[in-house]
Parts: C-alpha cells; structure tokens; sequence
C-alpha cells in the first residue's frame, strides 16, 4: 500500500493531520492543535467479512476503535450503504480491504457506494467498479442524506463507473482526507466537492492520487478532474497527477471561493493547490477564482496553464473581479492557447499577487501571458514567447532553460527542471515572495536568491520524481509541523513542569502557543517562541500573562508562520 503525508490513529489517543497552509501577504499562518481532553480506553474488536451478514449491517455493527477487513476475492453486490457510524469524539473505526479484494456492484438505480452520517472512519484499500454501463450516472461514492466527519478515504481504485468517482454535492463534510487513491475512466468528474454554500467541504485533503480519463468521453463539455465549489475552504488540492481530464469547457483543476463570497477569507480558510501534475487536460489546467494559493504546479498541454477568473455565486450574484489570490512558482508549458491567462483583475479586485512562475511557450511566437494586471502585484515572473504584461515579467533564454524540453516532446521525456544557466534562476532574495518548499519538497532558497517556477535549482540533475502518468513519488512540497510531546497517554496536572515538543519542515521565523478551551482562546502560553527550538517547557494551567487555568475541554494551539496541522490527546488524564 502507498504512504501519504499524514497518518490518522497512530493510537487511540493520538490522530495526526498533514498541513493545512494558510497564507497571508507577505507571511503564512500554520496552526498545529493538541487536545488535553479525557479519553478513556475502548475496547475495540477486529471484524472479518464476509460473515453472513450483508456488508452495509456488518459495517452498521461497527463502535469506535471497530476494525473490519474485508478479506481477499470479489464481493459483488448492488449497492453499499454506510450509514449513522462513528462519533467525532471517539476511536476511529477502520473499514478495510486485503490486498486483493474488489466490490463490483451491479444496482442499475443506486449509486455504488453511499455515506450518510458518517464520522471518524478510515476506508481503506478497495477497488470499486460496476457492471452497469447504461446512460444513468451512478457515482463512485457519494455523501449524502446527513452532515459527515472526520472521514479518510485511501487507497482506493474507483474505475469504469458512469457517474462522478467521488461526489459530496447534498451535505456538508468537514475534515474529509482522499489520499493514495487511482480514479479513472468515470462517466463525470474524478472529484465533485461542494456546491455554493450548500454543500461546504471544509478542512481537509486531496494529495497524492492520481486521476486520468475523467470524464472518458473525451468530446464532452463539462466535467472536472477535480472541483471545489464556491463555500469550500480550508481545503488542500496536493501532489496530485491528473491527465486527460476535464470536459472541453472546464478545467482538470477548479477552485472558486472560500468561505465568505466577497469579503476576503481568513488565512485558515484559504484553499490550497500545491504540487500537482497536470499533463494534459481537454481545456483549462487549473482556473482560480478567490481566496487561494496557487503554487508549485506544473501544467502542460492544457488549453489555458493557470487561468484567474472572476466568479458567481449561486443563482448569478457575484464580483466582477477576482481577489484575495496568490499564484506562484508555478512552471507552465507549450499550453494550447496561455500558459497564464489573467482575467478579472480590476481596479476593484484585492490582494492578488503573481509571483516567480515560469510560462513557456513552444516558441518565441507562442502566447505565454493573456491579460491585464489590473491592481493585481507582479514579481519574477519569467516568461517564453509573447507577453502582453511587461511589468514583472521578464523574458527567458528559450526552451535550453530547462534539462529536457523540446518542443515536441511528451511525457516522460519532459523535465522541467531548470539547466545550470536557466534565466529562471537567481531571480529574487525576497524569500516571503516564493514558496518555502520547492516542487519535489527542497527548500528555498537553496542559493542566497530564489529562482522561478516550481523546481528550485540543486545541481544539474534534477533530485526527485521525474514526470510520469502515475502517482507522484519522492518528497512533500508542503511545509509541515508535527507535535511529538505529549504523544498520547499522558496525565499532565496543573502546576508540573512539561514539555511541548514539535518538529517542522520548511518553517522559519517564531510561533505562538495558545490555550483554548473548545474552539475559544482562552490565552497565550507563551509567543515569539523560535520554530527551530522544537520545544517550550510550559507549567501546566499558567498563561503567559501568569493567570492560572483550569478546566476540561483544552487544547494547545500552535501557530507559525508556515506549517500543519497535529491533533493529540491525553488517554485518561486528569483535566487541568
């Protein structure tokens, strides 16, 4: 089985959560939350199926800490319901495959696999087809009927179905993960999230899958590889590979807005689209409207690389002006039409800034940048081609900027990884203007000045995962900040001496450790804390300000300028 970046129930008292990256002009908030509740022991049991029972009871019977495993051979069925499991607050249950094991569902009227009601679940390693082929879209998996959480879905292999590979279009799902996971060849979209306001999915992950085919019908209009309806937020779109994706009106990657229509998302609300792939989409690579940061992707052989939109809310109300956007270090080429197509960036728009991508097109008569500026802000951007921006853009050497790029060429013969005289590198020491980490997860800079596009330069040959239509491999380009102590089990009492302990990767600069009790600050234990000391020795229940504490229901909140997110909790400890 593939690895992500985040490993939910390392025990029962510990769940941690990769980087939710948050970004602020010119800084970037990361929080990591530890909670010093009571939890007390469950007694779990280990469930095999098939065992009589239909899979939906089998599942139905689950309690918390539950593992079910779903042995090895295919399990055909017409339908797969899990319904009203779980509780945010308890063990996580696991509904897991074997190694060989594949439901093939036959319900011509059903989706294949719904969720309703669903919360703290790990659905693991199934591969999921149909035999049914007719004109009816039948999704993948669906949440429907009631609000879920907490809920991670890996690896899985959604393939040869009529409808969307995963759809959340009715209910509200919030801290949904999908990782490790093939879709392929669905009737629809690979991923259809959200819908205006509502159906909001919130605080979760999309990385490390891979997504081609979607829809199959390559002359179709609509569709996505993956979408994120206006009202998500606090949402990740990483490390993904997508190809032959979107209708050939849509785009492989579509975020609208956040959380607030119009009025500017706080830095944990912001969407973020970090590290992708995208090697061929039928129109648009990735289309942003509001309140997201865009960064470190590569898009090739799309109709438009990265295009910023205006947007509308449900029923037409909306701006006429984008806002609230960052793109940058993004490598875009040989794009059928732009690799960057700014629209939408008025004298109205705020707080959109364009920072050290590299557009190239497949010849110095090739259109690299369409628009306008407006009151959008401009740095170290390289470009090959045509312009019709000159204030921050510069023009490149040609297609001898990068190792192994030719006009013609496909993938794998690609890389985009900048040559040793590349007039990509070296193009700014502002590093708050670029992300910390590059494509393949180096950090940045690695010489004094930062370059453009999504690789930094390291040597001559490039150090990571060489583009492939597959999954990615290698290192993370999200920064991340992982709580190490406590690690679960302790009991810590008001008045002892205890450490608070964190590694971080690609984080510089302090961080502020707070007290909470639900999700209300009750006060800071302590601020201008360096990232690189790892540590912070705290007197249990004292605030920074020497006021005592104490009570239930309390967590510790970490925030740097970049980062993730660690969630803990004491097993049976006494609250403060």
């Amino acid at each position: 089985m593939r690895h992500g970046f985040d490993d939910f129930g390392k025990t029962l008292a510990m769940k941690t959560n990769s980087g939710r990256y948050h970004f602020i002009v010119p800084a970037m908030m990361f929080f990591a939350v530890l909670a010093l509740g009571f939890v007390c022991p469950v007694r779990a049991a280990t469930i095999s199926w098939p065992n009589g029972q239909t899979l939906s009871q089998a599942i139905f019977g689950l309690k918390a800490g539950d593992e079910l495993v779903v042995t090895n051979g295919t399990h055909t069925m017409a339908n797969l319901v899990i319904s009203g499991i779980g509780n945010a607050d308890g063990a996580q249950i696991v509904v897991r495959a074997e190694e060989q094991a594949k439901l093939v569902f036959s319900a011509s009227g059903s989706n294949l696999i719904e969720f309703r009601g669903v919360h703290n679940l790990l659905f693991k390693g199934f591969d999921i087809t149909s035999t049914y082929q007719g004109d009816t879209a039948l999704d993948g998996i669906k949440f429907t009927g009631a609000s879920s959480s907490q809920v991670t879905l890996e690896d899985l292999y959604i393939h040869d179905i009529t409808g969307v590979g995963i759809n959340i279009q009715n209910v509200n799902v919030d801290r949904v993960t999908l990782k490790n996971s093939h879709i392929s060849h669905c009737g629809g979209s690979g991923l259809y999230w959200g819908y205006f306001n509502r159906s909001v999915v919130s605080n979760g992950a999309i990385e490390n899958n891979y997504i081609h085919h979607c829809p199959k019908n390559a002359g179709q209009e609509t569709h996505y590889g993956i979408q994120l309806k206006g009202g998500c937020y606090g949402m990740r779109i990483e490390n993904n590979v997508l190809h032959d994706v979107s209708g050939t009106a849509r785009a492989a990657i579509f975020v609208y807005y956040g959380k607030t229509l119009g009025q500017g998302d706080s830095p944990a609300d912001m969407n973020i689209v970090r590290g992708n792939a995208i090697l061929s989409s039928r129109a648009e690579g990735i289309t942003a409207c509001a309140d997201a940061l865009v960064e470190n992707n590569i898009v090739f052989d799309a109709r438009y690389g990265i295009h910023t939109q205006t947007y509308n809310e449900e029923g037409g109300a909306g701006r006429s002006f984008t806002e609230n956007l960052i793109v940058r270090n993004n490598t875009c080429f040989r794009n059928r039409s732009y690799d960057l197509y700014l629209e939408g960036l008025g004298s109205t728009g705020s707080n959109v800034a364009v920072y050290g991508n590299a557009l190239y097109a497949s010849s110095s008569s090739g259109h690299a940048v369409c628009g306008s500026l407006g009151t959008a802000q401009a740095f170290g951007n390289v470009y090959f081609g045509r312009s019709d921006i000159s204030s921050g853009f510069s023009l490149g050497t040609g297609l001898s900027d990068f190792i192994a790029v030719t006009a013609n060429g496909q993938v794998p013969d690609l890389d985009f990884y900048p040559s040793a005289t590349s007039a990509i590198l070296n193009i700014s020491a502002l590093q708050s203007q670029h992300a910390p980490l590059d494509f393949n997860g180096n950090q940045r800079p690695y010489n004094q000045m930062c370059d453009s596009g999504a690789y930094e330069w390291s040597g001559v040959v490039n150090p990571g995962w060489r583009l492939s239509k597959n999954f990615k491999t290698g290192g993370s380009s999200s920064p991340t900040l992982n709580l190490i102590s406590p690690n679960g089990g302790e009991a810590w009492r008001r008045g002892e001496q205890q450490v608070i302990a964190w590694t971080s990767s690609g984080l510089s600069g302090t961080l502020t450790i707070e007290l909470l009790r639900g999700s209300t600050v009750f006060g800071t234990i302590a601020s201008g804390v360096a990232v690189s000391a790892c540590s912070y020795t705290w007197t249990v229940g004292t605030l920074q300000s020497g006021a005592p504490v104490s009570g239930s229901d309390l967590k510790i909140r970490i925030t740097a300028q970049n980062g993730a997110t660690s969630v803990l909790k004491l097993a049976c400890g006494e609250d403060i």
